[in-house]
């Protein structure tokens, strides 16, 4: 599944390109659906995949569901720091000093 959903997502990017938003939306969406089912979703997968629904939502004025999947993108990008060790103290990612 998960090398479905980026395939997916790669062509929904490419649709999006060619201004061809349904097809690029249908993709997206189905790319995201795949990786919401995982028994781990991929926070990290999720925070692209809703950014470039939400790209594409603004882009054809669909404001609300823009703000919705630009929302969920922001939560996941959250959850994929929390979840790749960011609150581990002095770990990069937690912007702590380090440990010597």
């Amino acid at each position: 599944p998960r090398v479905t959903s980026e395939f997916l997502r790669a062509l929904g990017e490419i649709h999006m390109g060619l201004g061809d938003w349904d097809r690029a939306r249908d993709l997206l969406t189905r790319s995201m659906d795949l990786i919401r089912a995982q028994p781990e979703p991929d926070n990290d997968a999720i925070t692209f995949t809703a950014n470039r629904l939400g790209t594409l939502e603004q882009q054809v004025g669909n404001l609300t569901k823009a703000e919705e999947h630009l929302r969920l993108a922001d939560a996941a990008r959250l959850l994929a720091g929390v979840s790749a060790g960011a609150t581990q103290v002095g770990s990069p990612r937690s912007g702590g000093a380090g440990r010597p």
